[in-house]
């Protein structure tokens, strides 16, 4: 799904009434649940990073704790990403591919250099182009609109492990290919989002502001390590309004799906329920043998 957004002197914003717009068809997905959504929700404005000020923002990351506990037990298995895909780029632009990269972390600091600790994963690299074009028909010979927000849903082949659901490190990072072979890019970036706070679980950024990482104190390289998918601690930001004003509930705009290893407290009943069924069958039966 794509977004129009606006120019202004805060960045480029859309309102997007999101509320329950798209879980991209995943509202039921069983035995999968949504552990984390900054991205529903009435009141939702996305922005793009602005580097006036210097830095750069096609690393960019954030700090986020898993809601819905109770049905993902003590070590989560994400299982699938929502992400908006942020084309920053003043004119149309006809892509060979386009990859995300994103790195996942077990704890973290805000604060302390690095602000990730605890790698959960390497870096592991999805087709963002094709996951686009399934997610918005309107995408035509691979060419993506400017100044253009893109929805898109990955699922992970193999479920990424975390120790427990706090603290959990994400770094984003897009390489496109437009005819000079993939290379990161400003005009490729992560869309980010303020408003209301996330609808399930919450930013590890203090309240009311929220926060988000983005590559200001070293740029992202060329050729980078896994290593590089970290920030400085002087990498944090906020949104603002164009007189200075903080924005509310700042953040990544991305969703995290987990696999459901507890069963809903309705599921054990009817399971206890059905289990009965033929513990009471063998009870009649014995009763029936003793007369």
């Amino acid at each position: 799904m794509k977004q129009r957004l606006c120019f202004s002197r805060l960045g480029f914003i859309t309102a997007l009434a999101l509320s329950t717009l798209c879980l991209l068809g995943r509202a039921n997905a069983d035995p999968n649940t949504v552990v984390f959504d900054a991205i529903s929700g009435a009141g939702v404005n996305l922005h793009f990073a602005q580097i006036g000020s210097g830095g750069h923002r096609d690393l960019m990351g954030d700090k986020v704790n898993l809601g819905n506990t109770a049905l993902i037990g003590p070590n989560p298995q994400l299982t699938g990403m929502d992400l908006v895909f942020a084309h920053i780029a003043g004119t149309a632009e006809t892509f060979n591919s386009l990859n995300v990269n994103l790195r996942f972390y077990d704890s973290g600091q805000l604060g302390v250099d690095p602000v990730f600790t605890s790698p959960a994963t390497g870096v592991l690299t999805f087709d963002a182009l094709s996951a686009i074009k399934a997610a918005d028909p309107g995408v035509i010979n691979n060419t993506l609109d400017p100044l253009s927000a893109y929805f898109y849903h990955i699922d992970f082949a193999t479920p990424i492990s975390l120790a427990d659901a706090k603290n959990i490190g994400i770094a984003i990072n897009y390489q496109g290919d437009t005819g000079a072979g993939l290379m990161s890019s400003d005009n490729w970036s992560t869309a980010l989002r303020e408003g209301t706070a996330p609808t399930v679980g919450f930013s590890d950024f203090p309240a009311p502001k929220g926060g988000y990482l983005r590559d200001f104190t070293n740029p992202f390289p060329a050729n980078p390590t896994a290593d590089d998918y970290n920030f400085a601690q002087t990498d944090g930001r906020n949104l603002q309004d164009a007189s200075g004003k903080d924005l509310p509930n700042s953040g990544t705009a991305i969703r995290l799906y987990a696999a459901v290893t507890v069963p809903e407290a309705n599921t054990i009943g009817l399971a206890l329920a059905g289990a009965t069924v033929p513990l009471l069958g063998w009870m009649i039966r014995r009763r029936r043998q003793k007369a």
